[in-house]
């Protein structure tokens, strides 16, 4: 097995030639911006997305930055409360 794949490592640059013709006939002008349309409006939706931490820092700072009423911390830690006694329920 071993001579043969260092046959095909020898054969790699031909084939790289073979295709080389195929990527032009794909790349005509009509096609690329069909399909470069799509495709470069997801990306830039994924690209800004940051890791879990920083948004839940980011998150935090928009949180502070609004003002909430007593009655509203509360009940928050009411919830905050509940949810810590269900996960506590679940492990146990």
């Amino acid at each position: 097995m071993s001579p043969a794949s260092s046959s095909s490592h020898k054969s790699v640059p031909p084939r790289s030639h073979t295709v080389q013709p195929t990527t032009n006939n794909i790349s005509f002008p009509m096609m690329n911006p069909i399909s470069a349309g799509p495709s470069a409006a997801q990306r830039p939706k994924r690209v800004p997305t940051p890791p879990p931490l920083s948004s839940r820092a980011s998150l935090r700072k928009h949180y502070e930055q609004i003002p909430i009423s007593e009655e509203e911390r509360i009940e928050a830690e009411q919830v905050k409360a509940c949810k810590a006694k269900e996960a506590l329920a679940e492990w146990n």
